[in-house]
C-alpha cells in the first residue's frame, strides 16, 4: 500500500501502477482510487490490452458481486471495448446462479441490453429464468423492462403480459412476484401508452372486468388468498359505482 500511495502521489501512470492496482483490489474491493487509477492507465498505456482485462474481470467476478466499483468498472472497460465481450453471457450466468436478485448484476444486464441491442434474446432468457424461479421478483422486474422499454405500444402488449402472469398464478396462487406484475400491467397500462385513449380506455376495462373473473375463480380454490383480495379490492375501488363492493372484500 506504501508503494502504491507513493505512485499516487508521483501520479504515476504505468504498467507497474496496473499491476499495483491488482495486488490493492485484491486486499480491498471497493477501494474506488485503485479501480480509477487502474482505468487511467488502461487509457493511457497502449501496451494494456483491454481484452486481457475483461479476462481478469471475468476471473475476478464471483468475488465481486456485491462491489459497486467492480461493476461500474465493468461497464466501462466493455463501452471501450465496444462489443459484447466473448463468454460475457456465461459470466453473468454464473452470477445469477450465485445470487439471482443480485442488484449490480441486473442493473449492468439492463444498460448491456440497450448498449447492444439485445432485446430479443434476453427476452427468451428471461423467460427461462422465470420459469426456473417463478418467484424470483428481480426477474419479473426485468422482463418488465425488457417488455415495455423496447416498445411504446404498451397496449397491445398488456393483454399477453397478464396471460404470461396468470399463468404462474394459477400454478401457485402465493406466488406474489406473478400477481404484483399482473396488477402492474394491468393499471399502468392507461398511464403508460401513448396510444388513443379512447381505445386505451376500452382495453382496460376489458382487462379489467377479465381480472375480477379470474381473481373470483382462484378465490374459489383459494378463499384466503391476499393478493387475490387485494386485486378485487383496487379493480372495485377504480369504479364510483362499486366502491361498496370493495368495501365487503374480505
Amino acid at each position: 500500500m506504501d508503494i502504491f500511495r507513493y505512485a499516487l502521489k508521483k501520479d504515476e501512470i504505468s504498467e507497474r501502477v496496473y499491476r499495483l492496482t491488482t495486488a490493492v483490489i485484491s486486499l480491498n474491493t471497493g477501494n474506488y482510487t485503485a479501480w480509477y487509477v487502474r482505468r487511467k492507465c488502461l487509457d493511457h498505456i497502449p501496451a494494456l490490452n483491454i481484452e486481457k482485462e475483461i479476462e481478469y474481470l471475468d476471473h475476478i467476478v464471483l468475488d465481486m458481486t456485491k462491489v459497486y466499483q467492480y461493476w461500474h468498472h465493468r461497464r466501462l472497460a466493455v463501452q471501450k471495448y465496444n462489443d459484447i465481450p466473448k463468454g460475457e453471457h456465461e459470466t453473468l450466468q454464473k452470477v445469477y446462479e450465485e445470487d439471482d436478485k443480485n442488484y449490480h448484476m441486473w442493473t449492468y444486464k439492463m444498460w448491456r441490453t440497450q448498449a447492444f441491442n439485445l432485446w430479443e434474446e434476453e427476452k427468451k432468457d428471461i423467460e427461462a429464468k422465470i420459469e426456473m424461479n417463478p418467484k424470483n421478483n428481480s426477474a419479473w422486474s426485468y422482463r418488465n423492462y425488457l417488455m415495455f422499454s423496447s416498445n411504446n405500444s404498451f397496449l397491445k402488449l398488456a393483454a399477453s403480459e397478464v396471460e404470461f402472469a396468470k399463468k404462474y398464478i394459477l400454478k401457485d396462487s402465493n406466488n406474489e412476484s406473478a400477481w404484483v406484475y399482473y396488477k402492474g400491467t394491468l393499471f399502468f397500462t392507461s398511464k403508460k401508452s401513448v396510444e388513443d385513449k379512447v381505445a386505451v380506455a376500452a382495453e382496460v376495462e376489458k382487462l379489467q372486468k377479465e381480472a375480477e373473473a379470474f381473481c373470483k375463480s382462484v378465490r374459489e380454490g383459494d378463499k384466503e388468498n391476499r393478493f387475490c383480495r387485494g386485486m378485487l379490492v383496487e379493480i372495485y375501488s377504480k369504479k364510483k359505482e362499486t366502491i361498496e363492493e370493495a368495501m365487503k372484500v374480505r
